[in-house]
């Protein structure tokens, strides 16, 4: 997984990647109104796109212990 962090080729441009990110969030709340997790996901890969590879697993490691003390998760 280590040398996935490093690919660059298949990468859109910023203004290509907000749009996508966009539809994909509006697709989402109407799909699943109620769920916490998908929106979460989004935001991860948004960071690592955006902020670079280390931004991103650290989002993913933040929105992880969150997640892990949600209600959706004690159910």
């Amino acid at each position: 997984w280590v040398a996935s962090l490093y690919k660059t080729d298949k990468l859109d441009s910023f203004g290509e990647a907000r749009e996508i990110f966009k539809f994909e969030r509006a697709q989402v709340r109407r799909q699943a109104p109620n769920l916490q997790h998908p929106l979460i996901c989004i935001d991860v890969v948004k960071a690592g796109i955006i902020s670079g590879r280390r931004a991103g697993l650290w989002k993913e490691f933040e929105s992880f212990q969150e997640l892990v003390r949600s209600d959706t998760c004690k159910s």
